[in-house]
């Protein structure tokens, strides 16, 4: 009974301990370092726990970890989002997080098991291939799953954490932010293997220690590398990013203006009179003031324009306006209305490029849309649920990243890939963009939904990594904000005021580079993870199986 108690407590420490050390590691603490050990006291449990045993509790401290860095849901309550349903997106939502956290611990627990049991003349050497190699990818891989399987959340993957550190952002030209991840797992695993034998003595003492996995005893300088190697493989990879951020594109390279817009109007689903007034003050205000600086393009963040477009005469006037005032293409967000042969009227969320003097020339439909925000899912089939859906439209999918060209300052033309609201959370939308011949992408977005929270702060971060991923520039223009420039290699120039990046208007002017190379990652995305990922999952799946058939034969024996 004493030794389940302590293994009981140490468990829970554990999960404990790497669930807020994370946490702390983003927005509102936003304390980076943290990352680089959080996670190392749930590997210690999952190496000494059996697979199920791993499961559960990396499941209760992925739960936590959620509930904790989701804790700004509940600002949307205030935009009139009722608290049983925003709470139960909350709770459900780490749920279905947390479901992936539990299936590394259960793929890595089946592991190290297998090396304790099976594998005592090669343990050394597979105990750090498992640290250097298995850990990393198995975890790279569930965080792909949990930013794809049913549409995905990919949001606050580990590597996200590290957005301040330029020379780890640079993996992510080779493995996307993925990749950053695996990097810092590595550090994480370096730790673990410390702590493992501080913890391993401890429980001898106490006599705790399950014999099975004492089996092993590699040597004391086997052990060490099992820590020395992993971290010296990160210093490596971070030293090869610092490198990277160092050298230049390799000449002259062709740069343009841009004014970043970002209003601050209140975020409510139906406008008054008021609220369209103060928004159109502000947006035409703020471009008249940026268009002295004579930029190439102006930013305005999506929802910018009211009304259904191309139908709404005065809405396309307010955007053409918007374009003279600045004497340059204007790329603002709204609500598009398509009728169909039959009648059918479908409603798109936007962005479209209006060109001084000359109208709309381009039109972007978000790809990716909010379930329950955007769209009731099923509502397609049910027409009565469109009536649930919050804005009061039923939004239709776009179906093709589109890139929209206008002159760029040396007279060449540069290709733009817009992205609406949460896109940028999505590498693979950005990445679409990219190869089809975007130079530059554009997020339009609208947090004011979480207005005096810290998610705009974690939405930002995100950005980040659709642009070092790809090698080009990413312009972020936000309602009431994060606003920002990014850099190819991840700098960001942020609009602040008296040291806040949210809730007040204002605008950006920077410079961008146009002329990006292609990445390894905009080449062959996340090819190379995956076939790691299912190679080692699938080899891990298939021992834990054989094991399983073998135990019910020897019993049924």
């Amino acid at each position: 009974m004493r030794r389940d108690r302590i293994a009981f407590a140490f468990r829970a420490l554990a999960g404990v301990a790497s669930a807020a050390g994370l946490f702390a590691a983003f927005p509102p603490f936003d304390q980076s370092v943290n990352a680089w050990t959080a996670l190392a006291p749930l590997l210690v449990l999952i190496r000494l726990s059996t697979p199920g045993q791993a499961a559960k509790w990396a499941f209760a401290s992925g739960f936590l970890f959620w509930m904790a860095t989701l804790s700004w849901f509940p600002a949307i309550i205030k935009n009139n989002g009722p608290w049983p349903l925003v709470l139960l997106g909350q709770t459900g939502l780490s749920l279905w997080c947390a479901l992936f956290w539990a299936a590394f611990a259960f793929l890595s627990s089946v592991f190290w098991r297998w090396i304790a049991e099976r594998c005592v003349a090669h343990a050394s050497a597979l105990r750090l291939a498992a640290v250097l190699m298995v850990d990393p990818v198995l975890w790279m891989g569930c965080e792909f799953l949990r930013g794809w399987l049913f549409s995905g959340f990919a949001w606050n993957f580990l590597g996200v954490s590290q957005v301040d550190n330029l020379p780890a952002l640079q993996v992510s030209a080779w493995l996307g932010v993925y990749g950053v991840s695996g990097m810092v797992m590595l550090v994480n695993g370096s730790v673990a293997g410390i702590l493992q034998r501080i913890a391993e003595q401890l429980m001898r003492r106490i006599g705790t220690y399950d014999c099975t996995l004492g089996r092993l005893g590699p040597r004391k300088f086997a052990r060490m590398l099992e820590s020395a190697v992993p971290f010296l493989a990160a210093v490596a990879i971070w030293c090869a990013g610092a490198s990277r951020v160092r050298s230049g594109a390799g000449g002259e390279t062709a740069k343009m203006r841009i004014a970043v817009i970002q209003p601050n109007t209140p975020c409510i689903f139906t406008a008054d009179n008021d609220t369209l007034r103060l928004q159109t003050e502000r947006l035409l205000g703020q471009t008249r003031m940026a268009g002295a600086v004579h930029p190439g393009l102006v930013v305005w963040p999506e929802s910018a324009s009211w009304g259904l477009l191309p139908e709404d005469a005065g809405v396309m006037r307010f955007l053409s306006d918007g374009a003279n005032a600045a004497n340059c293409p204007v790329l603002s967000g709204g609500t598009e209305v398509v009728t169909e042969s039959g009648g059918t009227r479908r409603y798109y969320n936007a962005a479209f490029l209006v060109a001084p003097f000359a109208g709309l020339s381009a039109t972007y439909r978000k790809q990716h849309l909010v379930p329950f925000g955007e769209y009731i899912p099923g509502d397609k089939w049910i027409k009565a649920l469109q009536k649930l859906a919050p804005t009061g439209i039923s939004c239709t999918p776009g179906r093709d990243a589109a890139v929209m060209t206008i002159a760029g300052p040396d007279g060449k033309p540069v290709k733009i890939g817009a992205l609406i609201c949460f896109e940028d959370t999505i590498p693979a939308l950005s990445r679409a963009a990219a190869r089809a011949g975007a130079g530059v992408l554009a997020l339009l977005t609208n947090d004011a939904w979480f207005n005096g929270s810290c998610e705009p702060l974690q939405h930002q971060q995100q950005s980040v990594f659709r642009a070092v991923e790809n090698g080009i520039p990413l312009i972020r223009s936000a309602n009431s904000g994060v606003s920002c420039i990014v850099d190819r290699k991840g700098r960001v120039k942020r609009l602040e005021s008296d040291g806040k990046v949210a809730d007040f208007h204002g605008f950006l002017v920077g410079e961008i580079e146009t002329d990006g190379g292609t990445t390894f990652y905009t080449r062959f995305g996340d090819i190379p993870l995956l076939v790691l990922f299912f190679l080692f999952a699938g080899g891990i799946f298939v021992c834990w199986k054989n094991k399983v058939s073998q135990r019910k034969r020897w019993e049924c024996s």
